[in-house]
């Protein structure tokens, strides 16, 4: 009984505590808010205008509190400000508050009023000036300006800065802000950027990596006409053409996603060369152990389906296999992976064409485009391992 009493009178306790001490921290920095103090001030309009547990929310005392910080110095509460007046619409004091918390060096509202600036909310369009307050940013440490900047020249038709600034943020580890997501995107973005300079090699390249990260997998709005924008570049080139940029597929593949992955830079003593890597037969054991592990559901759910003959199981066997086969592309630098998923996908869309389903059209098309491109890289690789090893 005692072993189970006692975790329920801590947990009482410690909410019990917590309670008391969030309503004693109100009441302490209200104090030290109402003698004029900005960061106590800051503090309060925190928890005004989001409210606690034991604090309803109050907006209209947030921003009053936020605005006596704002005018006292704080940046942060500036900032604040002109997220909610931004938010509301009433971009010209947005602008103001964000020019406070800019001016005292607050990255995020350099950002922010570089946004202002680039679409002329609440202030005059001025190009120069987002660039300038964008490349503060950066210089401080944001890491959404990069971003910003490559939009920027996107969208102003510089396209060779454009193009550098997309290509240093998708070489660079990944982050709360720039996800994986994001780097599937920039990959096809690089891909209409070359092709609005007639580059269809490079335009290739970059599609061709998009497409192994999964660009395609999932369905939207855009992803059909995407998917002929990128099938229409495929077909201006020839057999030998994309054969011979498979080696930059797979290279620029590796430095976009593979070389931050854990289950590649654990591995990295192994590594042959950029985009290679081969085990010794421990290491291939501890490898195939943690992708079991890592890849236990889709292991059991493949186990389950595959000696199932009705439709529905073949379908779900077939888009499992699929599914491991986005991992092994994941994973494709360590050797044979490419070729696992290469198999793979062969026979999930063997198993797939089988059915007339418009719910599939999608997931067929779209694996057939990736099919081709797994198999010229996996040539390409298997032919760099051979020459490699005498």
């Amino acid at each position: 009984m005692l072993k189970i009493l006692k975790p329920f009178y801590i947990v009482c306790v410690i909410l019990w505590l917590t309670a008391c001490a969030s309503q004693t921290v109100l009441e302490k920095y209200k104090k030290k808010a109402d003698q004029g103090d900005p960061k106590s001030q800051l503090m309060v309009g925190d928890e005004y205008y989001f409210g606690s547990k034991t604090q309803p929310v109050n907006k209209e005392l947030g921003v009053k509190y936020y605005t006596l910080s704002a005018e006292g110095g704080n940046s942060d509460a500036a900032f604040n400000l002109g997220r909610i007046y931004e938010k509301e619409g009433k971009n010209e004091k947005a602008v103001h508050y964000y020019k406070l918390s800019a001016d005292a060096g607050n990255l995020k509202a350099q950002d922010n009023l570089g946004i202002m600036y680039q679409y002329g909310r609440g202030v005059p369009k001025d190009i120069k000036k987002a660039e300038s307050l964008y490349r503060q940013a950066l210089e401080n440490g944001s890491e959404y300006s990069q971003l910003n900047l490559a939009i920027l020249y996107k969208d102003t038709q510089r396209i060779d800065k454009s193009i550098e600034e997309f290509k240093t943020i998708a070489t660079s580890p990944e982050t709360s802000v720039i996800t994986k997501r994001h780097k599937k995107a920039i990959a096809f973005n690089l891909m209409n950027l070359y092709l609005s300079q007639k580059d269809d090699r490079n335009a290739y390249i970059w599609g061709a990596v998009s497409v192994l990260s999964g660009y395609f997998d999932s369905e939207n709005e855009n992803i059909e006409k995407e998917i002929e924008q990128y099938e229409t570049l495929a077909n201006q080139l020839t057999d030998e053409e994309k054969n011979e940029l498979a080696k930059d597929v797979m290279l620029i593949e590796y430095k976009v996603f593979q070389q931050f992955d854990s289950m590649i830079k654990k591995r990295e003593n192994y590594r042959l060369s950029d985009g290679l890597i081969r085990l010794s037969g421990d290491e291939t054991l501890k490898f195939v152990v943690d992708s079991v592990m890592l890849n236990k559901k889709l292991h059991v759910a493949l186990s389950y389906y595959k000696d199932k003959t009705d439709d529905n199981s073949r379908i779900n066997y077939a888009i499992g296999k699929l599914k491991m086969a986005a991992y092994n592309i994941s994973i494709g630098a360590i050797y044979m992976n490419y070729y696992y998923a290469l198999k793979g996908i062969e026979e999930a869309i063997d198993i797939l064409n089988k059915y007339d389903r418009s719910n599939i059209s999608h997931i067929k098309r779209s694996s057939a485009i990736k099919l081709d491109i797994v198999r010229r890289v996996w040539n390409y690789q298997e032919k760099l391992y051979k020459n490699l090893n005498g």
